[in-house]
């Protein structure tokens, strides 16, 4: 978004579990505009747990939940949410579902899509996905900010059917286990990637 707004993104892992008093008191911190969550609430009473974690965040629920299969996007107020959707990766069975988030949104009239995603561990599984994944990104005209869980590390499948023709935001940034920013516990094995408009 050159010449745009600043956006501030963070992303995390929960883990299925609920926000530790340190990662509470870090995102606070860092007044994110969206965070994009991973492991989030997929089952039973999903939204009034999605809603907590969110006033927990200091956010609201902009979108996903059980619909995307755990992944879930949350923003401050100065964000507006235009749109949201949610993709359904085909089950493989005996496999935890998995899925993803996305939202069209805008800050200070700049548009603009995020899209969370934890693929799976499994090399065949994973590419599968991935191929789903960036069919869904490539429809998405916006710039487009992109948080996955590839589970491989840079130049692998996934990763370069999901990086086609984008920019990787932590490119000279990375750690080991693919990560570019460790800000706390739960922040780990997130890569993010984006369009210029």
């Amino acid at each position: 978004m050159t010449g745009g707004p600043r956006l501030r993104l963070l992303s995390c892992s929960l883990g299925g579990h609920r926000p530790v008093p340190s990662l509470r008191t870090l995102v606070r911190s860092l007044a994110p505009d969206v965070l994009l969550v991973r492991d989030g609430p997929r089952r039973l009473r999903w939204r009034a747990r999605s809603a907590a974690m969110a006033d927990e965040f200091g956010l609201v629920v902009a979108g996903g939940g059980e619909p995307a299969l755990g992944n879930l996007a949350l923003v401050n107020l100065r964000v507006a949410v235009h749109e949201t959707w949610c993709v359904q990766f085909p089950l493989t069975p005996g496999r935890l579902m998995r899925g993803a988030v996305l939202a069209r949104c805008a800050v200070g009239g700049q548009r603009f899509v995020v899209a969370g995603s934890a693929l799976a561990p499994d090399r065949d599984e994973r590419a599968r996905q991935a191929t789903v994944l960036a069919k869904v990104l490539s429809e998405v005209e916006e710039p487009l900010v992109v948080a996955a869980e590839l589970g491989e590390e840079p130049g692998g499948p996934s990763w370069s059917a999901l990086a086609g023709g984008r920019v990787d935001a932590g490119a000279g940034r990375r750690t080991s286990g693919g990560s570019f920013t460790r800000a706390g516990a739960g922040f780990s094995h997130w890569t993010l990637l984006r369009k210029c408009v």
